[in-house]
C-alpha cells in the first residue's frame, strides 16, 4: 500500500541510501580539509536520493560585509 502511495520513496533499497550517505560523508571530509573549506566555499552536492527534494535553494550572488553593513544601516 505504502509503495503504491508513494513509490519514489521506494526506488531505493536501504543499503542504496547507507552507501550515498558514506559517499556523501567522505566527499564532506575531503573537503573540509581544503582551502576551499577554509574560505566556506564550494561545499559538495549531496548525491540526489529519490523521493527527497533538495533543501538548497541557490538565488543571488554573495555580498560582501562592507556592502551588507550599508544596506542595513549599520557603521563600522
Amino acid at each position: 500500500m505504502q509503495r503504491t502511495l508513494q513509490p519514489e520513496d521506494h526506488r531505493w533499497q536501504l543499503d542504496q541510501f547507507l552507501l550515498a550517505e558514506m559517499a556523501d560523508c567522505l566527499r564532506w571530509l575531503v573537503w573540509s580539509k581544503s582551502d576551499d573549506a577554509r574560505h566556506g566555499r564550494n561545499r559538495p552536492e549531496q548525491i540526489s536520493r529519490p523521493g527527497l527534494q533538495s533543501g538548497r535553494e541557490r538565488v543571488g550572488t554573495a555580498m560582501g560585509l562592507n556592502r551588507m553593513n550599508e544596506f542595513l544601516g549599520w557603521s563600522e
